[in-house]
């Protein structure tokens, strides 16, 4: 038994210890008495039942073995068990009927679940926490693992501030981004750490105010247990980024290796238009945002095509687009808006001006003289 969070938890079933439920259950008819046991296995324990709405068909949450699994039956004695699903009663109602009462809403393990590791990673300040301070490092990195009884182990030592905000986990193995800070200089440098072979070289740096320059993040997705890491293609991690120019934003997406080689850009924004990638689907295909001056945000599935080439800068595959949503302009109108500066001369001589917005014709400028509590129109 683990005491957890004021709960007292049954780790081998993943339920609360000491809760036990009914045997040998049977279904029995009010008006004629009769009876039917439901076939359950020995040994098993009826935690909960619960009904559809007309009374005919019930899931029952079953405490057997190693887990609290479901079953599903009707009145007519007949029961079935829901393989590959082992119940979370710890956080709520494990089984609910949807309002459809044909499907089930279920808290689920999820399959496969094992030990998720043990160990507990945080940064400490070899500065008393004071950026002034002249040290040859400012941080480390630490760690320390189950049973948490040991002394804790120096994984990396940053002769600057670490940002956790700038670190991500790889996918595989002990591979961790960190990312260290200049104050001074306001200058940032990336780390390629492997927490397992106690290993550790610098990937890029860059200036902090050099938007032009900024290679953007990490692009993440979760693992089966909701962590979140790096989203890599092989070797390479999908870098996502602004991509601040002088005629205005144009967001790119990167494929960064994590050794030898060049960067490639796979998409970037077209100069016309403001798209933003949202997602990588597979290692051809990512989802978009799209949007114009003219034309509404919407949703794109943009395909990768072969290498072509292209400008400092500019995506080294084509891309086609396919809509995925459809929405349509709700005020329309107002893109018809032109706007004018309406320049005049007031009564005692003084020049004015307004910007002026309208759709179709634009009337004349009001006469000369007119005045509006001692302002010009």
């Amino acid at each position: 038994m683990h005491k957890l969070a004021g709960m007292r938890v049954d780790p081998k079933l993943n339920g609360f210890h000491g809760r036990h439920g009914g045997t040998s259950p049977r279904l029995v008819r009010v008006d004629t008495g009769e009876t039917t046991p439901l076939d359950l296995p020995a040994g098993s324990e009826v935690h909960d039942v619960s009904w559809t709405a007309d009374g005919l068909r019930f899931a029952l949450t079953v405490g057997q073995g190693d887990q609290i699994g479901l079953w599903v039956g009707s009145v007519d004695g007949q029961v079935k068990k829901i393989e590959t699903v082992a119940l979370n009663p710890l956080l709520g109602t494990p089984v609910e009927w949807l309002p459809d009462q044909q499907r089930l809403l279920v808290r689920r393990i999820p399959p496969g679940r094992g030990p998720a590791p043990h160990t507990l990673y945080w940064v400490e300040a070899l500065d008393g926490g004071d950026p002034v301070a002249e040290v040859p490092h400012r941080d480390r990195l630490m760690r320390l693992g189950k049973p948490f009884s040991g002394e804790p182990e120096e994984v990396f030592r940053a002769e600057h501030r670490i940002q956790p905000w700038g670190s991500a986990w790889g996918a595989e193995g002990g591979t961790l981004m960190l990312s260290e800070r200049e104050r001074i200089r306001r200058w940032r440098y990336v780390w390629l750490l492997d927490v397992d072979a106690g290993t550790a070289r610098r990937w890029f740096d860059l200036d902090e105010d050099d938007r032009y320059g900024d290679p953007g993040f990490p692009l993440e997705r979760p693992l089966a247990n909701g962590k979140m890491v790096m989203h890599q293609q092989g070797d390479a991690v999908y870098f996502r980024g602004s991509g601040a120019t002088a005629m205005g934003d144009r967001p790119f997406l990167d494929l960064r290796p994590l050794g030898e080689g060049a960067t490639e850009r796979l998409f970037r924004s077209a100069p016309d238009r403001y798209e933003v990638p949202i997602a990588v689907i597979d290692d051809d295909r990512l989802v978009i945002r799209s949007e114009s001056s003219v034309d509404v945000p919407n949703y794109f599935v943009a395909a990768l095509g072969d290498t072509t080439s292209a400008g400092a800068g500019e995506a080294m595959r084509t891309v086609t687009r396919e809509p995925i949503t459809h929405i349509e302009d709700p005020a329309p109108r107002l893109r018809q808006i032109e706007k004018r500066i309406v320049r005049y001369e007031r009564a005692d001589g003084v020049p004015l001006s307004f910007t002026l917005g309208a759709t179709g014709h634009l009337a004349p400028p009001p006469p000369s003289g007119a005045r509006r509590g001692g302002r010009g129109w």
